[in-house]
């Protein structure tokens, strides 16, 4: 995982301070696997990077928006004309 740090579930509290403070840093999109038996079981991220990944996710499931992006990225492949956003 890009941006991310790993910890034992049993980790002390200062470790898991430690780790709060890595995610809730400067960008706040660092994540922490948490391992159980040294295998990561548990992701914990900033509500950002959540909110961001569910947005995402979202955006990936709707088969209308995809079908506009892949539309304009056809568009803008061929060089067509671009709409300004105010004539819609």
């Amino acid at each position: 995982m890009e941006n991310s740090r790993f910890i034992s579930v049993t980790a002390n509290a200062d470790s898991l301070l430690d780790a709060v403070r890595f995610i809730s840093g400067k960008d706040r999109m660092n994540a922490v696997g948490i391992t159980v038996n040294g295998k990561p079981e548990v992701v914990l991220m900033s509500m950002k990077k959540y909110e961001s990944m569910c947005e995402t996710m979202s955006v990936l499931g709707d088969s209308d928006v995809m079908r506009q992006i892949y539309q304009s990225g056809y568009e803008l492949s061929q060089n067509l004309p671009l709409v300004d956003i105010e004539e819609l």
